[in-house]
């Protein structure tokens, strides 16, 4: 006799919600009843997702259509240059009226016109397969006015990288922003979209922000947001960047007072005030820097902001230079040191130093700083 068939049917949906996603795929092949309960499960669902894709558009889309399963994670991948030739819109917006009331999460590479409402969406992202597989600079003229991004309201997590927004698009982008209330997380790969964001025309205050791979906007330092960085410095916590100069890591060290996550990509070593003061900072938790810091002056400078930081548990470098290992027995709560590479010149002695390190962790990880 199967015991687990024979259990009560919430015992059996907490035992399940201790699976992690393998085991839940795994275990909904038992039986027909394990099937019919796991997708039932709201905690079971939330860990798997379901593709629509331009590889299984024509074999995926009835049983899909027909499945009793209540997905919350959906990901739609097609080039947007071949979404329409393959005739799959039709298709997206049938799946999304099918799983509008228990999709959470959609990750996709194109916006769809004329769609149902999704009223617990609460994390959406764009990413433009196209863009990132040929390297080319490409318009991100998808975004549509009566389209997913414009009747996402109550989304938590807002997540967009693509190609150059042209104007029609960047002016949809920002009145979807205005409509946001409940935004906590944004997520872009473009500084200077950000530079026509009024900050006083929004309604929501984030808790995370990611502004990464500059690719088109090369040409603007981060002063150009610094107004709409302000009116969410009370509850920023997580901040990530990719190019800063030395000063706008104590700005952010000095009037974020609920940063505990900072990570940053680029610094340069000519800050504009030299004589500027570190500030001693008791919320920084976790410090990623993700870049090899060549100059010898930047890297005392970044080895002073992890003695300022008294509450620094976690860092991840990517290259691990003798600077920095010499000021660790002055962070007394760091626990564990994450990174890349080590330095050249490392000795023997720093190498014992960080394999019998009892009360610091060290791991080495090539991928652990991107």
């Amino acid at each position: 006799m199967d015991l687990l068939n024979a259990l009560p049917e919430e015992i059996f949906n907490e035992i399940i919600t201790y699976f992690n996603a393998k085991d839940v795929l795994k275990a909904s092949l038992v039986s027909k009843r394990w099937y019919h309960m796991i997708g039932q499960s709201k905690a079971c669902m939330r860990k798997i997702s379901t593709k629509y894709t331009q590889f299984n558009c024509k074999n995926d889309v009835d049983p899909l259509l027909k499945s009793e399963r209540r997905y919350q994670n959906l990901i739609i991948g097609f080039d947007h240059s071949r979404i329409k030739e393959l005739g799959a819109e039709v298709n997206i917006r049938a799946i999304l009226k099918k799983f509008s009331k228990s999709l959470c999460t959609i990750k996709t590479s194109h916006d769809f016109q004329r769609i149902c409402e999704l009223p617990n969406l609460k994390e959406l992202k764009f990413k433009n397969f196209s863009f990132l597989r040929n390297r080319t600079r490409i318009h991100a003229n998808y975004f549509c006015t009566n389209g997913l991004l414009s009747r996402s309201t109550n989304l938590r997590k807002l997540n967009i990288q693509c190609g150059e927004m042209n104007i029609k698009s960047q002016k949809i982008f920002i009145e979807s922003l205005k409509n946001m209330e409940k935004l906590k997380s944004l997520t872009l790969n473009q500084l200077d979209i950000l530079e026509h964001l009024h900050a006083t025309d929004f309604k929501f205050k984030l808790e995370e922000i990611n502004i990464f791979g500059f690719l088109f906007s090369f040409w603007y330092s981060i002063d150009t947001i610094y107004d709409f960085l302000r009116i969410h410095r009370s509850t920023l916590k997580i901040v990530r960047l990719d190019r800063l100069r030395f000063d706008d890591v104590v700005f952010f060290l000095s009037e974020f007072p609920k940063m505990h996550t900072f990570h940053f990509r680029q610094i340069t070593s000519n800050p504009r005030n030299a004589r500027l003061n570190i500030p001693v900072n008791t919320t920084l938790k976790k410090l990623i820097i993700a870049c090899a810091v060549q100059s010898s002056e930047m890297r005392l400078k970044l080895s002073q902001i992890m003695v300022s930081c008294k509450n620094l548990k976690e860092l991840k470098v990517h290259l691990l230079h003798l600077r920095f290992i010499d000021v660790l027995p002055a962070c007394p709560l760091l626990n564990k040191v994450e990174y890349c590479f080590l330095s050249k010149f490392t000795t023997p002695n720093v190498k014992n130093y960080i394999t019998n390190n009892r009360r610091i962790e060290f791991h080495s990880n090539p991928f652990s700083c991107t």
